[in-house]
């Protein structure tokens, strides 16, 4: 059975002393119970970093967050926090030692009944733990073969066969600023309609095989945003061994696009031809790209056939 949400005292449970809470949540145990994480959900993330404009379930405050409100000076720095308690989050959260600042008290007292706590972890690190926990509360999961990237904000699976170069393409993407997620073996979970979300097995986690260099830490090798816990699977990249001649032939206007049914959703995938010569990091990119305008109603293919075909009357006349 697919599951649609959890409750935040579950959650707390489950992730116990981790969170380094320095408030008593627990004394609120009954409120905790009530109040419901939903998983069915088309948000990229269920906690994030305060965003007046983007507001989430479980709102976190980092040193940045606090300092853009203490930038702005009452009656404004009311109103921001007023209009975060009226979208009804489900739990705010301070990071980093951070004391829960008055005001908050305050409105949160006046308007309803929203936990506050603070926590000993640093925004990314509590954020990423609660995400990587609500993606596995689905009882469903399936490992597949391949490399998961964040690739310019969007859950990219490489996929190919064996020795295909799907490592030292992701080795590629990681030097160009993007995110390994999971290498080999990454883990996918349902966590709501048409949601699949995906994350590294705990042992795999931070890890790159590259053929002739061995294991590379990708964190140690290129920093902390080199790698991300988890990310909602879009788009599924499948590499081929073509020959030049088979590239010519293969899906000139449209491209190779298909859909792939996972969890009884489909998602859209990419072949793309291996072959020397072709820079295989810029066509992923650009395929990210081509995916994002598609999705937001524009196809270059479409637009093409429509120039020829205006082209092809004018020269009628």
């Amino acid at each position: 059975m697919q599951i649609t949400d959890t409750s935040l005292a579950t959650l707390i449970h489950r992730l116990g002393d981790k969170l380094q809470l320095t408030t008593a949540v627990t004394n609120h145990q009954q409120l905790l119970e009530t109040i419901r994480l939903s998983l069915n959900t088309n948000q990229q993330q269920i906690a994030a970093k305060y965003n007046p404009v983007m507001p989430v379930q479980i709102e976190v405050f980092g040193p940045e967050e606090i300092a853009f409100l203490s930038n702005h000076k009452d009656p404004f720095q009311e109103k921001l926090v007023s209009m975060l308690i009226n979208n009804k989050p489900k739990w705010i959260v301070f990071c980093g030692n951070i004391e829960i600042p008055d005001l908050f008290l305050q409105l949160t007292l006046q308007h309803r009944a929203i936990p506050l706590s603070s926590s000993r972890l640093s925004a990314n690190r509590f954020i990423d733990m609660v995400n990587q926990t609500l993606a596995t509360t689905d009882e469903l999961g399936q490992n597949l073969h391949g490399v998961f990237m964040d690739v310019l904000g969007l859950g990219v699976l490489l996929t190919g066969t064996h020795n295909i170069g799907k490592s030292e393409l992701a080795l590629d993407l990681i030097s160009r600023g993007h995110s390994l997620v999971a290498d080999d073996s990454p883990e996918f979970f349902k966590t709501g309609e048409s949601i699949i979300m995906g994350k590294s097995p705990r042992t795999l986690y931070e890890f790159l095989e590259v053929r002739g260099l061995g294991i590379l830490n990708v964190r140690a090798m290129f920093g902390d945003n080199a790698v991300k816990n988890s990310v909602i699977l879009k788009l599924i990249i499948h590499l081929e061994g073509k020959s030049g001649n088979d590239i010519d032939a293969d899906h000139r206007l449209h491209g190779n696009i298909e859909k792939k049914e996972m969890f009884d959703t489909e998602v859209d995938c990419i072949s793309l031809p291996v072959a020397p010569g072709r820079n295989l990091a810029v066509l992923v990119e650009s395929a990210v790209r081509h995916y994002h305008l598609q999705t937001k109603g524009y196809n270059a293919a479409t637009e093409f056939i429509k120039r020829q075909r205006l082209h092809m009357e004018e020269n009628k006349e």
